[in-house]
């Protein structure tokens, strides 16, 4: 019976023994995620209780635990991969702007390695679409136009592709809408209605029937409240919007006293009247100034379906809305109410104001 129970106390050390070597050795060799968490401690005590070596070899493993950390997840690793990917996104597009901003173009090796960066379809979308947004900007500016509508042709084909490649993303969307308010013609109401039929962002789709609306108008009377429209009949009536962050056009700042022809009417967005009053250029501004205090939804800006602060709007002498893009070669068409060239004028007051 003696004999026995030698026997079996030496095959329970035994036992304890290939169980505190199999944790070492896996602990030793774990490549991926975190160390086995076997803890020989938390054995049945009869067999923990056979060795004293154990707790040494215990510690042991828990001072290695202690020194090396984990190795991160599968998951954690994808997260720090994302990061990384987006920062080097940004770089490139902070890299982009900085060219075009003080070269007009970037560097080639820049061009080259952004367009690495953009091929790359696990890099974040958001970041694909300002870089995509900002190369083909500068493949734009290296291209010669003769005219400004080949311009808006091929900001419009830009636009497209934006909102096709990036569809989940309001920036291609956003961009054609700034193509529709750019044209004078039916092209605008073409592009807004195209953005109508897109699934773009509600925001956009309301911006798009503003375009519309605007168009709407030319060949109109105009009717809007706080503007006697009468009281202007047989004169070109200018009707412009303007903000207190930068004048004007220069062409609006002339001295129109002379001529019995022309009237003004401005309408100042600003949502703070008295600091908008209070810019020293204010009083050289032609004709009655009304301050909407609103922005573009200001009661005045909504019913002239103002879609840029910087709007201005030509009625002829029976109050029709003829144009609703003035503001686009304003300086010809207002040579062309007043019978002369505006250019030496223009380039006068410029040189004397450094506007």
């Amino acid at each position: 019976m003696k004999y026995l129970s030698e026997s079996l106390k030496l095959g329970l050390n035994c036992l304890a023994i290939v169980l505190v070597t199999l944790v070492f050795v896996l602990n030793s060799h774990a490549k991926d995620g975190d160390p086995p968490s076997v803890d020989i401690l938390s054995l049945d005590n009869s067999v923990r209780s056979v060795s004293k070596g154990e707790r040494a070899i215990q510690d042991r493993i828990d001072r290695v635990r202690e020194k090396e950390p984990a190795l991160p997840t599968p998951e954690v690793r994808s997260v720090g991969r994302d990061s990384l990917k987006k920062e080097e996104g940004k770089q490139f597009v902070r890299a982009l702007k900085q060219d075009l901003k003080k070269k007009g173009k970037p560097a080639k090796k820049l061009v080259s390695n952004a367009e690495a960066y953009l091929a790359d379809k696990d890099a974040p979308a958001e970041v694909r679409y300002r870089i995509d947004r900002l190369l083909r900007e500068s493949k734009l500016r290296e291209r010669k136009f003769a005219s400004s509508k080949e311009v808006r042709a091929v900001r419009e084909a830009d636009a497209r592709a934006l909102m096709r490649g990036y569809h989940d993303l309001p920036g291609g969307f956003s961009y054609m809408l700034a193509v529709a308010k750019s044209y004078d013609d039916a092209d605008a109401t073409r592009v807004a209605e195209e953005l109508l039929r897109s699934g773009a962002p509600k925001r956009i789709r309301d911006g798009a029937r503003r375009v519309m609306a605007r168009q709407a108008m030319v060949g109109r009377k105009l009717e809007t409240e706080g503007v006697d429209i009468d009281a202007y009949n047989g004169k070109n009536l200018i009707i412009y919007s303007w903000t207190s962050r930068r004048p004007p056009a220069n062409s609006l700042m002339l001295d129109f006293d002379d001529f019995d022809s022309l009237a003004f009417i401005g309408i100042c967005l600003d949502r703070d009247v008295e600091a908008a009053k209070a810019c020293e250029w204010v009083s050289q501004l032609p004709g009655i100034q009304i301050y909407d205090a609103g922005w573009l939804e200001g009661p005045v800006a909504r019913q002239l379906n103002l879609t840029i602060p910087y709007s201005i709007y030509i009625i002829d002498p029976s109050g029709t809305v003829t144009d609703v893009a003035g503001h686009r070669d304003f300086p010809d068409k207002l040579a062309s109410l007043l019978g002369f060239d505006l250019t030496a004028v223009e380039n006068s007051f410029s040189s004397e104001t450094g506007n």
